[in-house]
């Protein structure tokens, strides 16, 4: 039985693997089933037993995404612990979304989400938001513990400012991966994160 579990186990992952390779390729309205099923060398039954569907298939690669990116950083980076550890956090952030190949691949995928139906749309946003509220609730934690211990000056709303400094390290991540930034940002952001310290303080 444990066999067949890591056998079963395999064989989503390169069904996985394939379908992302396929939909960051192509728009996600032309691929089907069967191109899957031939890719990974299979049988379009043996996809169904998997995956209702290919709307499940690429729900699946970003739930996947977001869990193996945000594991891989925290065993490399640690979590930030202190205000001050957000600038090593940033920028390792933006350094990963810069040099990971996957992050280009999400974010080919991601522009042909116009194509997608509301309710893929809906489940994709809600991924998106579950990880952006891990970020904003980690933020939000440290700028609590820094007013509390009189680091940081205490007459700003500490969610709001999550918010904001969460969002733009987002959009940041998002034009790195859509090459719109100098490949060697994540080593010019220090003027950022002095502007948000500057303020905090």
């Amino acid at each position: 039985m444990r066999r067949t579990k890591a056998e079963a186990m395999e064989t989503r992952r390169r069904i996985l693997e394939a379908s992302f390779d396929i939909f960051s390729e192509k728009n996600f309205s032309d691929v089907s089933v069967s191109e899957i099923a031939e890719k990974v060398g299979m049988t379009k039954g043996a996809i169904y037993w998997h995956f209702r569907n290919k709307e499940d298939i690429l729900v699946q690669i970003i739930e996947d995404f977001c869990a193996r990116t945000g594991a891989d950083f925290v065993s490399v980076h640690g979590v930030p612990q202190e205000i001050k550890d957000l600038r090593g956090y940033f920028k390792s952030a933006l350094t990963m979304s810069a040099t990971d190949p996957d992050f280009y691949k999400l974010q080919k995928l991601m522009l042909s989400r116009h194509e997608w139906t509301k309710s893929l749309q809906d489940r994709v946003l809600g991924i998106i938001r579950t990880a952006s509220e891990k970020e904003r609730s980690m933020i939000d934690g440290l700028l609590k513990k820094a007013q509390r211990d009189g680091s940081v000056r205490k007459d700003f709303d500490t969610n709001d400012v999550a918010i904001l400094i969460s969002a733009v390290f987002q959009g940041l991540c998002i034009l790195q991966m859509a090459d719109q930034l100098p490949k060697d940002f994540a080593n010019q952001a220090d003027f950022l994160i002095d502007a948000f310290t500057k303020e905090l303080h």
